[in-house]
């Protein structure tokens, strides 16, 4: 990606207003893809230091943004929601998360000590749940039950899991099955994701410099086929 955007800058900026001039002497009606470029690389051109500055402005206002909670915690949601990105998400938080209670279970923490300490989560909305859960848990609500009002962050399947083993008294060994089940899928998730993210960017970035290319080419050859008509 930054090799194409780099290459993309080159040309647009420096090669292609160079034979601009070239193209508009011959008078004739330049192509589309042409006069599109053309504007592009005017405007980069005239206003490329201000959008420079823009894209930062904006890039620190939206890091200022989340780091306020409430934005954070939704902007975690909405993450946790995304399609594809969103599963990897959660079974990487579901992972790092039954490890915790597994571990802390198992040392003899008790149950609301351990939601405490599994509420550090590095994840905003899953930091909120685990708190939310704690309140109910001290008040008397089983953990599953708990859990199960925040399906963006706990599936069903997980839920139905820790109820289980709260019944049978196994909660420390359930929450190690938990562990390994949801390692597994973020492994085998990360790996479809990666998988159909590199050919859509290499056809993207095909695209784009197919486009710049063919702006430059087909002028060229315009203006080669009028001159020897």
């Amino acid at each position: 990606m930054l090799a194409t955007a780099g290459i993309c800058s080159f040309l647009i900026l420096y090669a292609f207003p160079r034979i601009v001039p070239l193209f508009r002497g011959f008078g004739s009606e330049l192509p589309f893809a042409t006069r599109t470029l053309i504007a592009l690389s005017d405007s980069m051109a005239q206003y490329g230091l201000w959008m420079l500055i823009g894209a930062v402005v904006m890039s620190v206002a939206g890091i200022l943004l989340l780091r306020r909670p409430h934005i954070r915690t939704a902007f975690d949601k909405a993450l946790l929601r995304a399609p594809g990105v969103g599963g990897v998400l959660r079974s990487y938080y579901l992972t790092r998360t039954s490890r915790s209670m597994h571990v802390l279970l198992t040392a003899g923490v008790g149950i609301v000590r351990a939601l405490d300490l599994a509420a550090a989560s590095g994840n905003r909305a899953y930091a909120a749940a685990f708190t939310s859960c704690r309140t109910s848990v001290l008040e008397g609500e089983k953990l599953a039950d708990a859990l199960s009002r925040y399906r963006y962050c706990f599936p069903r399947m997980y839920t139905q899991m820790i109820a289980t083993g709260e019944r049978t008294g196994s909660l420390p060994a359930m929450f190690l099955m938990l562990e390994t089940q949801y390692e597994e899928d973020f492994v085998s998730l990360s790996e479809r994701l990666t998988a159909l993210i590199e050919p859509v960017l290499m056809i993207v970035m095909g695209l784009l410099v197919g486009f710049i290319a063919l702006a430059i080419i087909t002028p060229v050859y315009q203006i080669t086929q009028d001159f020897h008509g």
